[in-house]
């Protein structure tokens, strides 16, 4: 078992081509050598590298077309999942597992890119976790500039001649393109990109079939979901196999969304970080470990996310299972026409949650004192099958105990300050440092730092001997727990800047003889 150390520079860069982008400036993090880098056990030996220096190092532009019969057993595909800036390491390691056994695993920046059959591909869209997107890819080549060529040209001779769009688009099919555009000769914009790549397709199709296709109906990607990198005049085109976010999971569908509630791929990658599977724990050393069934807890479980994908996690269910939309793979032809690996991988999926289904010796516990996020909480774990797993309490942190003999794991996404306050989504408004007035904290930063006091507390007379992982986006609040944590592990989340705090809990002491 090798380490892969993840070497974080103060910086976020993009998910595809590892760009530097620009931080929310309230969110910097003070350097500490001792936490600046955050260690995650891996079975992997490649580097952290960008999909554009992996397509680099192995020196050749792929041209392999996506319609290829064979394909659904060789390991001959070019795919890239997409997650949370931080999260590669644990997405690497999910795509390594037994359910997905992909090959060529190189995590990069806010994503991993992969190898692998279409069976590969279809697991990764079931059973991964902490994934936004799986994308695969089609081309990838130079745009070399001609001279006297107006802008976008060298993209649109790539794209039309990127794949037999007449195979992949069947008549009455709708398409979409969604660009990033960084540092090239005559592409100033994404909009222009994704014009142009547009403006290819339908060329090629009005010529093949003499019509060209409609565009899919407002805020819905099409049939055929496309994504296009252009970074310093290389360009990769992929398909999205998702259409949708893979966040979205399709137990929260009905229901209104709790405006501070936690994305579910980020939860993923906090329990897994706290290395979290739902084995049991023996309550002390040489006991049965079928005697104490893990424990975990939220005390400020808001509508539940971290609880459900626990139980989730405990139960073997892959995520994509509860998906009720379609999927844009099933209607593309070198999917579609062999539709028996979907229903296989979905049958395998399933097998795998149903001999799990009486073995999960876990006890969730939830805890908060708004009774509006309880109920949006208790509705999405029906919906995700783990309501008799999860248990919801209404009350205070301070006035909760959660009536176990042991908690095992502590999972907690407490309030950060501004995301309680109506501002955009994405952003902390107001900051840490607008909550200060003279030489002190106003009331509102006031109840802000007795919140986290108040947690600090409830994790040293209730939790002794677990495993915390605390998720923070405001480093001016995390001193009131009074705790030292052995890791921090930076994440971007909506684009700001955060820590998943670790601690080790000291054991209870000894009664005195």
């Amino acid at each position: 078992m090798l380490t892969l150390v993840a070497y974080r520079r103060g910086v976020q860069t993009c998910a595809l081509c590892g760009r530097a982008l620009r931080r929310q400036p309230f969110a910097t993090w003070p350097p500490r050598k001792s936490t600046r880098f955050a260690r995650v056990p891996l079975a992997l030996s490649q580097s952290e590298v960008s999909p554009q220096r992996a397509d680099n190092s192995r020196n050749r532009p792929s041209t392999r077309t996506a319609l290829n019969p064979a394909a659904g057993s060789r390991p001959d595909v070019e795919y890239y999942a997409t997650c949370a800036p931080g999260l590669e390491s644990v997405l690497a390691a999910e795509l390594v597992s037994q359910h997905i056994s992909a090959v060529n695993v190189r995590p990069g920046r806010a994503g991993v890119s992969f190898m692998g059959s279409r069976r590969t591909g279809l697991a990764a869209v079931l059973w991964l976790r902490t994934a936004v997107r799986v994308l695969v890819k089609l081309k990838s080549g130079d745009m070399v500039s001609k001279p006297g060529a107006r802008g976008g040209d060298t993209l649109y001779d790539f794209i039309r001649n990127a794949a037999n769009w007449k195979l992949l688009l069947r008549t009455g099919q709708t398409f979409s393109v969604q660009a990033r555009v960084w540092d090239n000769t005559d592409l100033p914009s994404e909009q222009l990109a994704a014009t142009r790549a547009k403006d290819a397709i339908c060329d090629a199709l009005r010529d093949a079939r003499g019509e060209k296709p409609s565009p899919p109906p407002p805020g819905e990607p099409g049939n055929l979901p496309l994504f296009l990198s252009c970074y310093r005049d290389k360009a990769i085109l992929y398909r999205d196999m998702c259409g949708a976010s893979l966040h979205k999971r399709g137990y929260r569908t009905g229901d209104a969304i709790h405006r501070a509630a936690l994305n579910e791929t980020v939860a993923a990658g906090v329990l897994s970080l706290l290395n979290w599977t739902g084995a049991p724990a023996a309550l002390h050393a040489g006991a049965p470990p079928s005697l104490s069934p893990a424990v975990l807890v939220d005390p400020m479980c808001g509508s539940g996310t971290l609880l459900i994908e626990a139980a989730l996690m405990a139960t073997n269910t892959a995520p994509g299972l509860l998906r009720t939309t379609p999927w844009p793979f099933q209607s593309w032809p070198d999917y579609s026409d062999d539709a028996s690996l979907w229903s296989a991988a979905q049958d395998q999926a399933r097998e795998a949650g149903n001999q799990s289904a009486g073995k999960p010796q876990v006890v969730l516990l939830g805890c908060d004192s708004h009774a509006g996020a309880l109920t949006l909480a208790q509705s999405a774990a029906r919906r995700a099958g783990v309501d008799h797993l999860v248990s919801f309490t209404h009350a205070d942190v301070r006035d909760w105990s959660p009536g176990v003999a042991r908690v095992t794991h502590v999972a907690v996404n407490p309030p950060w300050g501004g995301r309680l306050q109506g501002g955009p989504q994405g952003q902390l408004t107001p900051s840490s440092s607008e909550m200060v007035t003279g030489d002190g904290f106003n009331d509102e930063g006031a109840e802000l730092l007795e919140t986290w006091f108040q947690l600090g507390l409830f994790l040293k007379k209730h939790c002794a001997g677990s495993e915390v992982a605390v998720l923070s986006g405001n480093r001016d609040v995390i001193g009131k727990l009074f705790l030292s944590p052995r890791m921090k592990h930076p994440v971007t989340v909506g684009g700001i800047d955060c820590r998943v705090l670790q601690y080790t809990m000291l054991p209870p002491k000894k009664p005195v003889q």
